[in-house]
Parts: C-alpha cells; sequence; structure tokens
C-alpha cells in the first residue's frame, strides 16, 4: 500500500494537486504506485502518455489578439513521459532501453 506522501510526490510529478477537481483519485493512484513496486517514475511517465494521449486533438486556436497554443499540450506532454521513463530504470516509454556500445574500427 502506497503511503500518503507517495501519493502527493506522485500528484506533484504529474501536475495534478489533490482537490475535488483532481484527474486521479487516491485509491486509483495508490493502486498503480503498488502496481509498479512503488517506483513513482514508472507511474508518472504511464501517466503523462495517458495525458499525451487526451490532449493529441488540441489545437491552436487565435480569436482577434487572442492566442491559445493548445497543441503544444501533447508536445509537452510527451517530453515529460519521455523524461519520467528515463529516470525511472526501467527504460523509455515505449519499454525499449537505450544502449551503447563503442565503435569498432578496422
Amino acid at each position: 500500500m502506497a503511503t500518503e506522501n507517495q501519493i502527493i510526490e506522485l500528484r506533484t510529478m504529474i501536475n495534478d494537486p489533490a482537490g475535488e477537481t483532481s484527474e486521479y483519485a487516491a485509491d486509483e493512484l495508490d493502486r498503480r504506485i503498488d502496481a509498479a513496486n512503488g517506483n513513482l517514475q514508472v507511474v508518472a511517465a504511464a501517466i503523462w502518455t495517458e495525458k499525451a494521449g487526451r490532449y493529441s486533438g488540441l489545437v491552436d486556436v487565435q480569436e482577434g489578439a487572442s492566442r491559445r497554443s493548445l497543441g503544444s499540450l501533447h508536445a509537452n506532454a510527451l517530453k515529460m513521459a519521455t523524461y519520467y521513463g528515463s529516470i525511472s530504470g526501467v527504460g523509455t516509454v515505449s519499454g525499449r532501453v537505450s544502449r551503447t556500445r563503442a565503435i569498432e574500427r578496422p
């Protein structure tokens, strides 16, 4: 079972402050943290990927002098998902682990 501090930290990582307008209920976050064996970065990467999916249909809007760049939400959510996936110790969001090796010259 996740601690209250873990849930608060995860809410901070996913930019979802606790309150009545919260996207994710505490019991849902608790279940996800338990499923990830307490690895908050894995959960944060998954949630940011979900958010990117929700944001994918948004477009930039301009009405007169007012402008909203809603299309950038998708790109930024993917960046956050990639960031948390890379520091999770599990690999990237796609599930592939980055690998490097020395260049061999003949």
